[in-house]
């Protein structure tokens, strides 16, 4: 979802998808899994439809702190300035996400 090049050896989820002759491929990496984990209840409406996208992260307008941090990095493709790749973000209370996140973007 954030387009950068997942590294060798790096964990991601693949999927291999077929729809109406349209045939393709989606590789997630940890990074936005976990920021679509924490963010879920933004992208409900996408799960059933035709899925969260790249055009539902842009679209997607933060109510928290927490959720505008996301996006930068997300933006950034989970770099730093100096190119390391940040943490996996961590929903401190996953079950309760909607009320209170914390983020772990060091």
């Amino acid at each position: 979802m954030c387009s950068r090049t997942i590294e060798v050896g790096e964990q991601y989820c693949r999927s291999f998808n077929i729809d109406g002759g349209d045939v393709w491929v989606w590789k997630e990496c940890q990074h936005c899994s976990a920021m679509i984990a924490v963010l879920r209840k933004h992208f409900e409406c996408y799960a059933y439809d035709e899925g969260y996208s790249q055009d539902a992260m842009s679209d997607f307008g933060p109510t928290t702190i927490a959720e505008a941090r996301l996006k930068v990095c997300w933006k950034r493709r989970w770099r730093r300035p100096d190119g390391s790749l940040y943490t996996v973000p961590v929903a401190a209370r996953a079950e309760r996400v909607e009320c209170s996140t914390t983020l772990d973007l060091r």
